[in-house]
């Protein structure tokens, strides 16, 4: 009983000998909790997501950067739009290709009181000449209400707010009336024809049937570019057509009491006429600058297939009713302008646009 006792003794002193110097070689003593934390099953390691990609990591090249100011245009002339002798003449649109301006013009004070269509050259204001009467200027289909005008081709489109729209050939200067539409401005290019008259359809140059454009409208004039596309001032915001019929806000800012647009096929910059000041825009809607427009009553602006503006200023009265030109801008080449579809300048496709309420 003694020797067995004694062997318990010597087995379990072996034993705690051996537990010891495992214990020394890990370099301490395991504590309770932390065996007890290493049974446990780890914890999943936490994932991290890189940020959803915007629309401009998929399409870099459509973020705005900002413009640095353009040098304004310069004004280039100022022409007397009443160079007749019995008739007192005021601006009611224009329009302006091959380098001549043409106007709707209305007599609101003579005896006749009647509308017509007058051209001149583009240069000098020279070469004045009424073809919108028939008959040796003794019949007079075009009415007083006339108001804006644009040229597509070689044929005039006039539009009156009496519901009538008129159509001159250049050529032989013969006036055809159509009582189908009317409206208070029209623009013309790359095919397409848009009149204005609260809403804006889309016609052709016999303007015999149109088409209102769904989710357009306009509280002032239209204008249009060389790719068939049309802008309508609309408050304070100018809305832009394309061929397919979509609407989109192309300048939302920087405007004041817009009266009328128009665009520079070169590089498809934009131009709003304002009641006091005319404001250039890129084609992406932002601000390039502003210049005085010279105009006491300013109805309407145009851009000819070289880049000049003109704007006409219906005045006080037939004195002093004038059409006053600038220079074209000095930033026409674009780097961009052949992606877009811009740089043409052939008669046929020139941007004409005008505007006239009044």
């Amino acid at each position: 009983m003694k020797n067995t006792k004694k062997s318990f003794k010597i087995g379990m002193a072996l034993l705690f000998a051996v537990a010891s110097v495992n214990l020394a070689g890990c370099g301490k003593r395991i504590n309770p909790t932390a065996a007890a934390l290493l049974t446990q099953p780890s914890a999943a390691p936490q994932q991290i997501y890189d940020p959803a990609p915007s629309y401009n990591d998929y399409y870099p090249n459509n973020t705005l950067e900002a413009v640095a100011p353009a040098v304004p245009n310069t004004q280039s002339g100022s022409f007397k739009v009443d160079q007749s002798t019995f008739s007192s003449w005021q601006a009611k649109g224009i329009a302006a290709a091959g380098g001549t301006i043409y106007l709707t013009v209305a007599d609101t004070k003579g005896i006749m009181q009647y509308g017509t269509i007058v051209k001149m050259n583009s240069t000098d204001g020279k070469g004045w000449k009424n073809i919108g009467t028939g008959t040796l200027g003794l019949t007079h289909p075009i009415g007083k209400t006339v108001q804006g005008i644009a040229i597509s081709g070689s044929t005039l489109i006039a539009v009156d707010s009496s519901s009538k729209v008129y159509t001159l050939d250049i050529s032989n200067n013969k006036v055809k009336t159509n009582k189908a539409v009317g409206g208070i401005d029209v623009a013309a290019g790359g095919g397409s024809v848009f009149i204005a008259n609260g809403t804006v359809a889309k016609t052709d140059t016999s303007a015999s049937s149109s088409t209102p454009i769904n989710g357009l409208s306009a509280s002032g004039g239209v204008g249009a570019d060389n790719q068939g596309n049309g802008y309508a001032v609309n408050g304070n915001t100018i809305k832009k057509v394309d061929m397919s019929g979509m609407v989109q806000d192309v300048i939302t800012s920087d405007l004041t009491a817009p009266v009328d647009v128009a665009s520079d096929s070169r590089n498809g910059d934009i131009y709003v006429l304002e009641q006091s000041m005319i404001k250039r825009f890129n084609l992406n809607g932002q601000l390039l600058c502003s210049f005085s427009s010279g105009a006491s009553k300013p109805v309407a602006i145009t851009v000819d297939e070289s880049g000049c503006v003109y704007v006409a200023d219906a005045g006080s009265s037939n004195k002093d009713s004038k059409v006053i030109k600038f220079a074209a801008s000095t930033n026409a080449v674009m780097n961009n302008q052949a992606a877009n579809g811009y740089g043409g300048n052939s008669y046929n496709n020139s941007l004409m646009n005008n505007r006239n309420r009044y």
